[in-house]
């Protein structure tokens, strides 16, 4: 399987950059921020690939504005307006 492969070819870049903002959240507001995300209708889609569809391997929240319509791997994807 020649993407694999691909992988263990890769090398690491010292040219990548990547800002970590220790504590940007205090207690109150990350549990806040946790409570906010247990009540997210959250949901197993679906992906098709080379002919098959299957179950994403992860589950999605999705919201937008409901003016609009948004698809994903050939499917309609269902908003909710709002968190």
């Amino acid at each position: 399987m020649r993407q694999l492969a691909m992988l263990a070819e890769s090398q690491p870049s010292s040219d990548l950059h990547c800002i970590h903002y220790p504590h940007w959240l205090d207690t109150v507001g990350a549990d806040a921020m946790l409570q906010a995300s247990l009540r997210l209708d959250w949901q197993q889609n679906n992906i098709s690939m080379w002919g098959r569809t299957m179950p994403l391997p992860r589950q999605e929240a999705i919201y937008g504005d409901d003016t609009y319509q948004y698809s994903y791997s050939r499917g309609k994807v269902v908003l909710t307006a709002s968190l």
